[in-house]
């Protein structure tokens, strides 16, 4: 009897084995899978988290921006308006003198519109002289490409081409393309070198022991070197900054405004190639100079009145702008005197502070004239740039660049150094911009 019992389960077992199941179909026809919707709910649901957590780490970071150029120069100073007439003035009782020494003298300079403070009324890379006498082109129109023109013409006369290396200063380069070597050039600075418009390769003399670190937004990061051709990676406006030693580097790994600085390693490393250098949860690889406090001495001297006459024009007749004026005025702070300078809005007015140092950077510490309290700091940059002189050659140019108490050089504000509290200043200051091939 049980024989026959566990025959009969066996062939119940077969039978169940061997039948079908009838699929379950839904309104629209499509077979209905046992527990599919809620696989697909719980896929939904790890994307939609995904999702959420990647947007929380990444899109912060195109949203928070930290304090633009123009609030950090807005005006911070009141301008003696009637030194706007003093300035014209000035300029029409010089005619014939030649304030930017671009070879056209004032009177010629008011005739054809240009500037008389300003080689290069139109920023094209010709100066007003070269366009008025040799290339006949409008000096207030900028001629854009004719330096690239220019550029490829004289390397086709001597057998060059765009990657043929070529010398500024003591810097050997290599250009990308014919924008970078028709405009681009490179100066040295008091702690390294600061290119404007070149992209390319750059050789640096004596660079072995160096360490090359290019600086920006205040995180120095380390120069893409070529061993084998003993060359650096030049992206434009770059500032190098140079060292005798290797920088230590860290992570900055911060997460709701709070930092951790790790290490670097390959964690830290993944760490701060996975996310996003700005952000609620962000990491990024500096210097540890960069997070730390800064401890270098500014050089500086004390604040002394200086008399002036305030009616004297004279300082409106230059703009003290070259990298030798620069130089001298940082002398003269060094032997312990004072530099009087006048910062001047075309159409605005006058003021008129006192130099009575300068940071580590090189940065000018302004106090005002008359109440002798310190007011803030003029921001300096060397630079240079590629001009074709009143010869049609295509030369480098330096010179320097300001900003800050509501001053800005590139919007043609005009700087002049005219005192000094144990020398007379203004006969130094009569020199030409510098210009070198």
């Amino acid at each position: 009897m049980n024989r026959i019992n566990q025959t009969i389960k066996k062939n119940q077992k077969k039978t169940k084995s061997n039948q079908k199941e009838i699929p379950t179909f839904g309104v629209d026809g499509n077979v209905i899978i046992p527990g599919k919707k809620e696989r697909q709910k719980k896929i939904k649901k790890v994307i939609i988290i995904a999702s959420a957590v990647a947007l929380f780490i990444y899109i912060p970071q195109f949203f928070m921006k930290g304090t633009s150029s123009s609030e950090k120069n807005k005006l911070a100073v009141s301008l003696d308006v009637s030194a706007v007439k003093r300035s014209t003035d000035a300029m029409k009782e010089n005619s014939a003198a030649d304030f930017d020494s671009d070879g056209i003298d004032n009177g010629e300079e008011q005739n054809q519109n240009t500037n008389c403070w300003f080689l290069d009324s139109d920023q094209d890379g010709l100066t007003d002289y070269c366009e008025i006498y040799i290339t006949k082109t409008n000096p207030n129109k900028a001629d854009i490409g004719y330096l690239i023109d220019k550029q490829k013409t004289e390397d086709e006369k001597k057998g060059k081409k765009v990657s043929s290396p070529y010398k500024i200063g003591n810097v050997i380069l290599w250009a990308d393309n014919y924008t970078s070597k028709a405009y681009g050039s490179v100066v040295e600075t008091t702690r390294g070198y600061r290119f404007s418009k070149f992209s390319g390769y750059a050789q640096f003399p004596n660079s072995s022991g160096k360490y090359y670190y290019r600086l920006k937004d205040g995180i120095r990061t380390p120069l893409a070197y070529r061993a084998d051709e003993n060359v650096y990676r030049i992206e434009p406006y770059d500032t190098i900054e140079v060292y005798d030693k290797k920088l230590p580097r860290i992570i900055d790994l911060s997460i709701f405004g709070k930092h951790i600085y790790l290490n670097k390693n390959k964690f830290s490393s993944i760490l701060a190639t996975v996310l996003p250098s700005k952000g609620f949860i962000s990491a990024q690889a500096k210097c540890r100079m960069d997070i730390e406090p800064d401890t270098r001495e500014s050089t500086s001297t004390d604040i002394i009145k200086i008399e002036y006459d305030k009616e004297d024009a004279s300082r409106y007749t230059m703009n003290t702008n070259s990298l030798s004026n620069l130089q001298y005025v940082r002398e003269t702070i060094k032997k312990g005197s004072c530099v009087e300078v006048s910062l001047y809005k075309p159409s605005k007015g006058e003021y008129i502070g006192i130099i009575y140092g300068y940071t580590y950077e090189g940065d000018l510490l302004i106090a005002d004239a008359d109440t002798l309290e310190p007011i803030g700091t003029l921001k300096i940059t060397e630079t240079a740039k590629k001009i074709m002189n009143n010869d049609g050659d295509l030369v480098s140019y330096s010179y320097f660049d300001f900003k800050g108490l509501g001053f800005d050089s590139k919007k043609f504000d005009r700087i002049c150094f005219f005192a000094a509290t144990n020398d007379n200043i203004q006969n130094r200051m009569q020199e030409t911009e510098e210009t070198t091939k």
